[in-house]
């Protein structure tokens, strides 16, 4: 048989307590904030029963650093990483992304507050990286970098010094050819 009708009797605020160190939800309107509840039903028999809980608002996008390295890298061999943190619902590990030179980076390691990627193979030159996170409620940030792997040394030509070395310490020009 179908379920008996039932007529909703009250949603009001409740003394649910929200987790520690949420703001609570202020009286005029919602902002980031926490708030409880406590929902009355009853069927049409007269069977009645409650449920409390609370929600969270969470509009800000977390906070994201790097990516490192930067700059020159004299390796064809690294890992990326960047740190970030989310001050409301937290972050979601399954969207954490991490993109070199338009293609997904794939063996991550993304943990609460830091992702980590090793990547191998990378020709000499520039590269491009790209990194997206979000929290739990969707809020997402991006941040790019560059790297520029430069793997040979410059050559040197001979050196000799311009004359007889008389003493210990002597400075001799080098010159790259």
């Amino acid at each position: 048989p179908p379920p008996a009708p039932f007529s909703l009797h009250a949603v009001r605020p409740s003394a649910v307590p929200p987790p520690a160190g949420t703001p609570l939800c202020p009286a005029g309107g919602l902002s980031d904030c926490t708030s409880g509840y406590m929902i009355s039903m009853a069927d049409n028999a007269g069977n009645g029963g409650t449920a409390t809980g609370y929600f969270a608002i969470d509009t800000g996008a977390p906070t994201l650093n790097g990516p490192t390295p930067s700059g020159f890298v004299k390796t064809n061999f690294t890992t990326m990483t960047s740190n970030y943190s989310d001050s409301g619902s937290g972050i979601n590990g399954a969207n954490v992304h991490v993109i070199l030179d338009g293609t997904a980076i794939g063996g991550c390691t993304a943990i609460a507050k830091s992702v980590s990627c090793p990547v191998s193979g990378l020709s000499d030159g520039a590269h491009n990286i790209s990194i997206s996170v979000s929290d739990i409620a969707g809020n997402t940030s991006a941040t790019t970098g560059s790297i520029t792997v430069d793997t040979v040394s410059p050559p040197v030509t001979t050196l000799q010094p311009r004359s007889r070395l008389t003493t210990p310490s002597h400075t001799i020009p080098a010159r790259p050819s």
